[in-house]
C-alpha cells in the first residue's frame, strides 16, 4: 500500500476541515495541527491555504479528465464524472467557494484551472496544437458557463439536481466544439 505524501495528507486535512467551515475561516495553523505536519512543511509545498485548495481541485479534476477523456475518449462520461465529483464533494467544495466577505478566490481558481485543463485535454483529443480564436472563445465561454452553473448549484440554488447538472453540461456543449471531437 502506497504511503500518502505530505501534500496528500495536508489536502485530506483541509478537505475535512472544510466539511465544517468555510475556507476563509480555516487557518494554516489549524491545517498543520490537524495533519501532524509542521508549518515549515506546509510552506515547503504551498504558498497559502488557497494554493492548497487549488492543488486539490486541480489534481482531482485532472484525474477525471485523464481517466474519462484522455484514456476512454468519452466526453459524455467525462461530463458525467465531473458532475458526480461535484455531487460527491459538495460539502467541502461549497465551503471552498463560500466566504464571509462574499469574495471567493477559489471561484477564480475554478475558472482558471478548469479552462487550462479542458483546453489541454481538448487539444490533445482533437489532435490540434492550437485552437483558432473563435473556437478558443467558445470553449472559454462553455467552461465559464459550466463553472457558474456549478457555483450556483454549490450555493444551494437548486435549479439543478444531480441528473440535471450532468445534463446541463452535455446539452450546453457547443456544436462548434463537437466538430473537433466527433472525428
Amino acid at each position: 500500500m502506497k504511503r500518502k505524501t505530505a501534500k496528500e495528507v495536508l489536502a485530506i486535512t483541509l478537505k475535512e476541515l472544510a466539511e465544517e467551515k468555510t475556507l476563509d475561516k480555516i487557518s494554516v495553523s489549524e491545517i498543520v495541527q490537524e495533519s501532524g505536519y509542521s508549518t515549515a512543511t506546509f510552506y515547503r509545498h504551498f504558498k497559502d491555504k488557497y494554493d492548497l485548495a487549488d492543488w486539490i481541485y486541480s489534481n482531482e479534476i485532472s484525474w477525471i479528465i485523464d481517466t474519462y477523456l484522455v484514456k476512454e475518449q468519452s466526453w459524455s462520461k467525462l461530463l458525467s464524472a465531473v458532475s458526480d465529483y461535484y455531487v460527491d464533494n459538495k460539502k467541502y467544495l461549497t465551503n471552498f467557494v463560500r466566504s464571509a466577505d462574499g469574495y471567493s478566490p477559489f471561484l477564480t481558481s475554478m475558472f482558471r484551472i478548469s479552462h487550462s485543463l479542458f483546453h489541454k485535454a481538448f487539444c490533445g483529443v482533437s489532435g490540434v496544437s492550437k485552437l483558432d480564436n473563435e473556437t478558443e472563445i467558445i470553449m472559454l465561454s462553455y467552461v465559464y458557463g459550466c463553472i457558474l452553473l456549478t457555483y450556483e448549484w454549490l450555493l444551494g440554488i437548486d435549479l439543478l439536481e444531480k441528473v440535471k447538472l450532468s445534463q446541463a453540461y452535455v446539452i450546453t456543449f457547443p456544436e462548434q466544439l463537437r466538430r473537433y471531437i466527433d472525428k
